[in-house]
């Protein structure tokens, strides 16, 4: 797995087009627009450059799309700027409309961003656009599983707090087979096994306690066993009983390697309970 496909790149630029198109000034807009052209954009210039600016430093933004990107940013700021000369019933009335434009360009700009930016939303899902073309995955589906990014994007913008596991898991079920959701889910959590696989074998190092152990075969199977974990948690992420019981059934194969990490963080908490006894009977 290594790249964005081509399928992918149509369908997320067809979703962008679909959500802004232009500036696309009705009548009424087009009047303000042209009578006061100079002063908006002098304005507005200001905010969507240091926009621009924020989203270049927040996220990874391919060459490829860096122009449209700020592009929409642009387009985006001059529509609501253009909100501050027309009459409204109300202040809510201009808010509403400034967000309603918020909305609808930052829906284009999040469709061009999730497939690179697995921290924008749901990183199976965000994972699953980057590597369409390896899994195979058909134009159709591209765009359900593009759609239901860019809901988990505009959600975690609002709230950073947000959290859709559930739902994500769900999604990628009815849209993927078992077989290339399991690709994805392990490609997910491949380099995060493989740490957690290192640092096992470090820990234990550091106690001297691999002298008799083989770095290559343990740390291996150390990493396929967190894998395992990991993707175990993301599939039944909707289901805790199925959880709990296939969870159950990989602890009872824990590799040595992982049972001797366990027996020594064990052992660190009961001299650690011990001390702080000790400590507090000598306390007056």
């Amino acid at each position: 797995m290594k790249s964005l496909s081509v399928i992918c790149a149509l369908a997320l630029l067809g979703l962008t087009n679909s959500y802004a198109q232009g500036l696309g000034f009705n009548a009424p807009d087009q009047s303000i627009w042209e009578e006061h052209l100079t002063e908006i954009e002098s304005h507005a210039r200001f905010l969507y450059e240091e926009i621009s600016y924020e989203f270049a430093n927040t996220y990874e933004i391919p060459p490829s799309n860096k122009k449209l990107i700020d592009n929409l940013i642009k387009n985006k700021e001059l529509k609501k700027y253009l909100c501050n000369y027309k009459s409204y019933e109300s202040i809510s009335d201009r808010v509403r409309e400034k967000g309603q434009i918020d909305s609808t360009y930052l829906d284009s700009i999040f469709t061009l961003l999730v497939p690179y930016n697995p921290q924008m939303t749901g990183k199976a899902i965000s994972l699953s656009l980057f590597f369409s073309q390896e899994l195979s995955l058909s134009n159709d589906i591209v765009k359900v599983l593009t759609e239901k990014a860019v809901e988990f994007a505009r959600r975690l913008h609002k709230n950073p707090c947000a959290s859709f596991a559930v739902e994500e898991i769900s999604v990628l079920k009815q849209q993927l087979t078992d077989s290339q959701l399991q690709d994805l889910l392990e490609e997910k959590n491949s380099k995060e096994a493989k740490a957690k696989a290192f640092h096992a074998w470090e820990t234990l190092a550091k106690e001297q306690l691999t002298i008799e152990m083989d770095s290559i075969n343990d740390i291996g199977r150390a990493y396929l066993y967190y894998r395992m974990e990991m993707c175990l948690k993301d599939y039944y992420a909707d289901n805790k009983e199925l959880l709990d019981n296939n969870l159950a059934d990989l602890y009872k194969h824990k590799p040595r390697i992982i049972q001797m990490c366990d027996g020594l963080w064990q052992k660190k908490q009961i001299l650690k309970k011990y001390e702080k006894k000790v400590n507090s009977g000598y306390s007056w």
